[in-house]
Protein backbone atom coordinates (compact mmCIF):
# COMPACT_ATOMS: atom_id res chain seq x y z
CA UNK A 1 0.00 0.00 0.00
CA UNK A 2 1.26 3.55 0.72
CA UNK A 3 3.37 2.73 3.78
CA UNK A 4 1.39 5.00 6.09
CA UNK A 5 -1.33 4.12 8.53
CA UNK A 6 -4.65 5.68 7.61
CA UNK A 7 -7.49 5.51 10.09
CA UNK A 8 -11.12 6.55 9.90
CA UNK A 9 -13.16 7.95 12.72
CA UNK A 10 -16.68 9.14 12.10
CA UNK A 11 -17.49 12.36 13.90
CA UNK A 12 -20.87 14.04 14.36
CA UNK A 13 -21.59 16.63 11.66
CA UNK A 14 -21.71 19.35 14.33
CA UNK A 15 -18.12 18.54 15.36
CA UNK A 16 -17.02 18.52 11.73
CA UNK A 17 -18.71 21.91 11.25
CA UNK A 18 -16.74 23.36 14.16
CA UNK A 19 -13.47 22.02 12.74
CA UNK A 20 -14.39 23.35 9.27
CA UNK A 21 -15.34 26.79 10.58
CA UNK A 22 -11.97 27.07 12.32
CA UNK A 23 -10.03 26.67 9.07
CA UNK A 24 -8.70 29.78 7.27
CA UNK A 25 -11.01 30.98 4.51
CA UNK A 26 -9.78 30.70 0.93
CA UNK A 27 -11.28 33.08 -1.65
CA UNK A 28 -12.84 31.26 -4.57
CA UNK A 29 -15.26 32.15 -7.31
CA UNK A 30 -15.84 28.54 -8.38
CA UNK A 31 -17.87 27.33 -5.42
CA UNK A 32 -21.56 26.56 -5.32
CA UNK A 33 -21.93 29.24 -2.67
CA UNK A 34 -20.23 31.85 -4.88
CA UNK A 35 -22.16 30.80 -7.99
CA UNK A 36 -25.53 30.72 -6.22
CA UNK A 37 -24.93 33.83 -4.15
CA UNK A 38 -25.60 31.96 -0.88
CA UNK A 39 -23.89 34.04 1.79
CA UNK A 40 -24.91 31.63 4.54
CA UNK A 41 -28.53 30.67 4.92
CA UNK A 42 -30.07 30.89 8.36
CA UNK A 43 -32.09 27.80 9.21
CA UNK A 44 -31.84 27.26 12.95
CA UNK A 45 -30.64 30.59 14.30
CA UNK A 46 -27.01 30.09 13.26
CA UNK A 47 -25.41 30.92 9.94
CA UNK A 48 -24.67 27.80 7.87
CA UNK A 49 -22.91 27.82 4.56
CA UNK A 50 -24.24 26.06 1.52
CA UNK A 51 -21.46 23.47 1.91
CA UNK A 52 -22.31 22.75 5.55
CA UNK A 53 -26.00 22.37 4.67
CA UNK A 54 -25.04 19.88 1.95
CA UNK A 55 -22.66 17.94 4.20
CA UNK A 56 -25.28 17.81 6.94
CA UNK A 57 -27.74 16.24 4.50
CA UNK A 58 -25.12 13.77 3.26
CA UNK A 59 -24.25 12.81 6.85
CA UNK A 60 -27.92 12.08 7.56
CA UNK A 61 -28.24 10.01 4.38
CA UNK A 62 -25.04 8.13 5.25
CA UNK A 63 -26.34 7.37 8.75
CA UNK A 64 -29.58 6.09 7.23
CA UNK A 65 -27.72 3.73 4.87
CA UNK A 66 -28.65 5.56 1.67
CA UNK A 67 -25.14 5.04 0.25
CA UNK A 68 -24.92 1.33 1.10
CA UNK A 69 -24.54 -1.22 -1.66
CA UNK A 70 -22.94 -1.20 -5.05
CA UNK A 71 -23.95 -1.09 -8.69
CA UNK A 72 -22.23 -1.38 -12.07
CA UNK A 73 -22.84 2.20 -13.28
CA UNK A 74 -19.13 3.07 -13.54
CA UNK A 75 -18.46 0.06 -15.78
CA UNK A 76 -21.53 0.81 -17.89
CA UNK A 77 -20.75 4.50 -18.34
CA UNK A 78 -16.96 4.22 -18.55
CA UNK A 79 -16.83 1.06 -20.58
CA UNK A 80 -14.46 -0.76 -18.19
CA UNK A 81 -14.32 -1.94 -14.61
CA UNK A 82 -13.29 0.71 -12.09
CA UNK A 83 -10.02 0.40 -10.17
CA UNK A 84 -9.94 -0.53 -6.53
CA UNK A 85 -8.31 1.92 -4.14
CA UNK A 86 -5.30 -0.40 -3.96
CA UNK A 87 -4.99 -0.49 -7.76
CA UNK A 88 -5.25 3.30 -7.93
CA UNK A 89 -2.56 3.78 -5.28
CA UNK A 90 -0.24 1.30 -6.99
CA UNK A 91 -0.74 3.00 -10.36
CA UNK A 92 -0.20 6.49 -8.88
CA UNK A 93 2.33 5.65 -6.14
CA UNK A 94 4.51 8.68 -6.99
CA UNK A 95 1.70 11.03 -5.97
CA UNK A 96 1.69 9.54 -2.47
CA UNK A 97 5.42 9.91 -1.75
Amino acid sequence: MIGKEVTYQQVPIEQFAEIYRGRPKRPSQSTAMAMCGDKGAVTDGSAKTFLMQHLHGVAIDHSNGIFAGTNNYIAEIGGRQPMTVEEFVNKNRQAFV
